[in-house]
């Protein structure tokens, strides 16, 4: 972990995420859910996590296709599904429906997952920002998986023993 200050505050902290596991018939792959085809890449990134091409995303896509894919059959032990949409080369927007949780505000692995999937597959850089719902990510992908995000003081509490 590697943490940045500003006047002795903790700006940003930076996490080695590990390695990504990914079998090559699940690089990019198409998955039929309901009415749509997806283009997909399924990784283990910690935990199973299925990546979802659109063009667009919106609450209404998340809360419809995520508690379908993350229960499909070819997901033996369930899936965590990202959905992304690839901006540029640098920057991506994602959404998460977490297997067991539902619709997230942020998942880390996730983040990172669709940031590999979009490397591998061509889409993007190896280092991106990811547009979460309530913030940025910076991802890195160079052998491991490196995450950095903001540090900000949320609240105290004290402990009576």
């Amino acid at each position: 972990m590697i943490l940045t200050f500003d006047n002795e505050k903790v700006k940003t902290i930076r996490v080695n995420m590990g390695k990504p596991i990914i079998e090559e018939d699940r690089r990019l792959y198409k998955l039929n859910v309901l009415d749509r085809e997806f283009k997909a890449t399924t990784m283990v990134m910690g935990v199973p996590h299925t990546i979802i091409y659109v063009d667009e995303i919106d609450d209404e896509t998340v809360l419809k296709y995520g508690p379908i894919i993350e229960k499909m059959d070819i997901f033996k032990k369930g899936t965590n599904v990202n959905f992304v949409k690839v901006i540029d080369k640098g920057n991506i927007k994602i959404r998460t429906w977490e297997r067991g949780a539902g619709y997230t505000l942020a998942c880390g692995t996730g983040t990172c997952a669709g940031a590999v999937s979009t490397f591998i597959n061509g889409l993007t850089n190896n280092d991106v920002i990811a547009h979460l719902k309530l913030g940025e990510l910076k991802i890195l992908y160079d052998d491991y998986v490196y995450m950095e995000g903001p540090a900000e003081f949320i609240c105290e509490g004290r402990l009576l023993l």
